[in-house]
């Protein structure tokens, strides 16, 4: 091989080196986010109704020490008291949510006075109803607009109270946004006054923000305890414009940001701009480690 095509080689060593070598975010041009969402909601009936919703006890335990990839398990427990004012009824309730988890219909249960029932988990279509009207009327547009639901039919004695529960454990990866919500909207589908308590108990990490968050119009909303190894945020809701303020609560992770900050930014995270002159120096860099690797593999003797 003659000096010209000797160096011409070891100068397409060194750039092909360079890229193997490049941090992948320089390819990654705008910074692409992820939007993780782990959601929950009250019952909602799919057939009309006058039954009401007099008590609703939400749980939800977000442990982030699980598996070894920063995965979270998120444990649901929604426990919920109607009344029937009138004749025994049937009617399909409908409790809405949306997981990660594929397999997450292995660990679902519902249970109606007690006693586990039967049920199936539906997604339906952009334009079925009454699920199409749910998304106008409950559920929040800016975060994630589809929702499975798990069906269940449930007969409600006369001017009595059926107690209904639904329960779930499901694994999550988390991304550049992460929330966990519920769907406090939801109530407003009874008839009646609801009264519903609403608690995030978080392990491990603590939330970067939560919604709502304590202000001049909420001053002690939500209460904020310490709990071992995390944080407790509970939301209590009980009238009527509290119910029609707010369609979610929730707790939430940024991990673009550094700095520490407990109150929500906006409900739909913008895309930070990009760095280009960053992404420079690092191809530099990395292009000058190649150059001084392959000066060392001549030096050497190593063939190119």
């Amino acid at each position: 091989m003659s000096l010209s095509k000797k160096n011409f080689a070891f100068f397409v060593f060194i750039l092909l080196g360079s890229v193997f070598f490049l941090p992948i975010n320089v390819f990654l041009v705008g910074n692409p986010i992820s939007i993780i969402q782990v959601s929950s909601g009250g019952f909602l009936p799919v057939n009309d109704t006058n039954l009401q919703m007099i008590e609703a006890n939400v749980l939800m335990d977000i442990n982030w020490s699980y598996g070894y990839y920063h995965e979270q398990l998120v444990v649901f427990d929604g426990n919920y008291t109607l009344y029937n004012p009138d004749n025994t009824t049937e009617i399909i309730l409908a409790a809405p949510f949306v997981s990660m988890d594929d397999y997450i219909q292995w660990n679902f249960s519902v249970e109606v006075n007690g006693l586990e029932t039967g049920f199936e988990l539906f997604w339906p279509n952009s334009n079925d109803e009454p699920y199409a009207s749910w998304y106008e009327e409950y559920f929040d547009s800016g975060l994630s607009g589809y929702r499975l639901f798990a069906l269940c039919n449930v007969t409600c004695e006369g001017y009595s109270n059926t107690t209904v529960r639904y329960s779930y454990s499901s694994v999550s990866f988390s991304g550049t946004y992460t929330y966990f919500t519920y769907d406090i909207g939801t109530a407003r589908a009874w008839d009646g006054v609801t009264t519903e308590i609403v608690e995030f108990r978080v392990y491990e990490i603590e939330p970067h923000f939560y919604y709502p968050e304590i202000n001049d119009t909420n001053p002690n909303m939500p209460i904020i305890t310490d709990i071992e190894n995390g944080k407790s945020y509970k939301w209590k809701f009980w009238t009527e414009s509290q119910f029609e303020q707010y369609n979610h609560v929730g707790v939430g992770y940024d991990f673009q940001r550094t700095e520490e900050y407990t109150t929500t930014p906006n409900t739909t995270p913008t895309t930070p701009n990009t760095t280009p002159t960053t992404l420079y120096f690092e191809y530099f860099f990395s292009l000058l480690g190649m150059l001084v690797f392959s000066l060392i593999l001549r030096k050497f003797r190593f063939k190119l």
